[in-house]
């Protein structure tokens, strides 16, 4: 592949992760407002799932996607910030979930690419992006003081369930047409 081909794909791939997790963003918003527990706080973030499936499957380009585009939710959600409450927003929501990735695909000895990874992988995935994500959102909302620390700290969990249940809703349904298509699931055994 040519240099300029290359450098396309990567321009293209970073574009289309920044309009898939805003989009994922919006409808969140729109479809599931019954799942709205706070201020930037949902019962089930679909989004974390959209966030990890592009963090796995594109790696570097999809974080990077993410990070661009993650103003326009930020600002939707919390309306006028700082730019540098934006752009530190912006950089966790795209780099944590991709460090808690490399991170624990490392620890499972297992390459951070979706051909290989199985259902407890990706389980594990789903847990590993569902606590670091919120963690660092945590400390992000201490240091520049968006919530009360009591606040902080009550939504800290729920923060991590929304997380996660986004992550499974949406990623299982995926897992599920995979092995449909595939005539298995990713990494070889449905069961694992």
């Amino acid at each position: 592949m040519e240099q300029a081909e290359r450098l396309t794909l990567a321009v293209a791939t970073v574009l289309a992760s920044g309009l898939l997790w805003t989009g994922s963003c919006i409808a969140s918003q729109v479809y599931f407002d019954f799942a709205h527990y706070s201020l930037g706080v949902d019962l089930i973030y679909l989004p974390a799932g959209v966030r990890l499936l592009l963090v796995t499957a594109f790696g570097l380009r999809g974080a990077t996607g993410i990070a661009l585009s993650h103003p326009i939710p930020t600002l939707m959600e919390y309306g006028q910030q700082s730019p540098l409450e934006v752009i530190t927003a912006s950089i966790i929501s795209g780099f944590v979930p991709l460090l808690a990735v490399a991170i624990c695909c490392r620890l499972m000895g297992v390459q951070c690419r979706l051909s290989v990874l199985r259902l407890r992988h990706v389980v594990a995935l789903a847990l590993a992006v569902s606590v670091a994500t919120p963690v660092a959102f945590t400390i992000h909302q201490l240091a520049f003081g968006t919530k009360s620390m009591q606040a902080l700290f009550s939504d800290l969990p729920v923060l991590a369930v929304g997380d996660l249940a986004g992550c499974l809703v949406f990623l299982l349904p995926v897992v599920a047409v995979y092995s449909i298509v595939c005539g298995d699931s990713p990494g070889g055994r449905a069961s694992s």
